[in-house]
């Protein structure tokens, strides 16, 4: 006869269990059977920047199937740590994805892919503007990504942001309070959309997704003037998985981390923890300050080039306080006419030998 097992049953009750030996399905967690899944591709878990000191903070590079940001000021050299990790996800024998946002990137910093590596590329998609991102990452055609693809670069996110949803929109006088708040906090729900998208493209496809973004200033009472990454927002900031900062002072290009493996590292002093310095090579990538040129590569050699760095004076002079600026009637070598009159005297004495010298060169005549 057949037992009838109760499943609801508590431990102490004394209901028959099922035994040991039966065939059930073990209980695993979804983030256990996806990181199951990204094994058993034998794919790479993440690709370098070039920059070892980076690579280290952020838990070995730029990790697969997530969403990593660089943020910084223009110039600091986002786009040149991008065209690095591109030209290393070509040595992987992948296909790395540069979306063309607002300015397109010249060929002469486009990395090629290696003699040995066939089968790799570089490719180059315009998103002219935000419209046209959305569309393609919330509807894409049927050949993106390839299958191919290990890396997609987002550069500028802010400059197609800013055309659409700016950060401190203006309206006219006639406009409803209820449009104007609208519209305001249309920004961040469109970047919440944004970054859902990028993380399931990611995991779909397993691609590390790498976005760069530029910043803006922010002054709060008592403190001084900061900078902050130019794309925020709770739900922006919650669905990306790293976050680096770039930052370039008197020639000196240094990259810092705030975010690793989805947690906050520990700041320093100034609130960001500085892990590795670097340069900007003739071919427009980023290399680490102590690299040396290879030997046997084709073409130009890679020598960095770092911008000469300014040095600042060991002490720079006081400012005088207001009190201790004299009046101008009290300073020495000036008259009632503030010192022009000096000049007007000077200027008659030249009229003078001019008049002179003509007069005598009329004489020789």
């Amino acid at each position: 006869m057949a037992a009838v097992i109760d499943l609801a049953s508590t431990p102490n009750s004394t209901a028959l269990k099922l035994p040991s030996s039966s065939h059930r399905l073990p209980s695993v967690s979804a983030a256990e059977a996806f990181q199951a899944l990204s094994d058993a591709k034998n794919g790479p878990s993440v690709i370098s920047t070039g920059i070892h000191g980076l690579d280290d903070a952020l838990g070995g590079g730029i990790e697969v199937g997530k969403v990593t940001e660089l943020w910084g000021p223009i110039g600091a050299g986002k786009t040149a740590i991008a065209i690095a990790t591109a030209a290393n996800a070509l040595e992987l024998i992948g296909t790395a994805v540069w979306l063309d946002t607002s300015t397109p990137l010249s060929l002469s910093r486009a990395p090629t892919p290696p003699p040995h590596r066939p089968q790799a590329s570089f490719v180059t998609l315009p998103v002219p503007t935000l419209p046209h991102l959305l569309a393609l990452l919330l509807h894409p055609p049927p050949t993106f990504p390839s299958s191919h693809t290990t890396l997609l670069i987002l550069p500028n996110l802010h400059h197609l942001l800013e055309s659409s949803h700016p950060r401190n929109p203006t309206f006219s006088a006639s406009t409803p309070a209820a449009t104007q708040k609208w519209a305001a906090s249309r920004r961040y729900a469109i970047l919440g959309t944004l970054v859902t998208a990028l993380n399931r493209l990611a995991v779909l496809h397993s691609i590390a997704i790498l976005v760069t973004t530029g910043c803006a200033t922010r002054q709060r009472p008592g403190m001084p003037l900061g900078l902050v990454p130019g794309v925020g927002g709770g739900e922006w900031e919650a669905g990306v998985w790293s976050r680096a900062v770039v930052c370039r002072d008197f020639g000196v290009r240094v990259a810092g981390v705030q975010k690793a493996r989805g947690s906050a590292v520990a700041a320093g002093a100034r609130g960001l923890k500085i892990v590795s310095d670097f340069t900007v090579d003739g071919h427009g990538k980023a290399v680490p300050v102590n690299s040396q040129p290879d030997a046997d590569a084709e073409g130009a050699a890679t020598t960095a080039n770092p911008s000469p760095a300014r040095v600042l004076p060991v002490a720079l002079p006081r400012k005088r306080a207001f009190d201790e600026i004299a009046d101008s009637d009290d300073e020495e070598g000036e008259d009632e006419y503030g010192g022009w009159a000096d000049v007007e005297d000077d200027v008659a004495l030249v009229a003078d030998a001019v008049d002179s010298t003509a007069a005598a060169a009329i004489d020789l005549t």
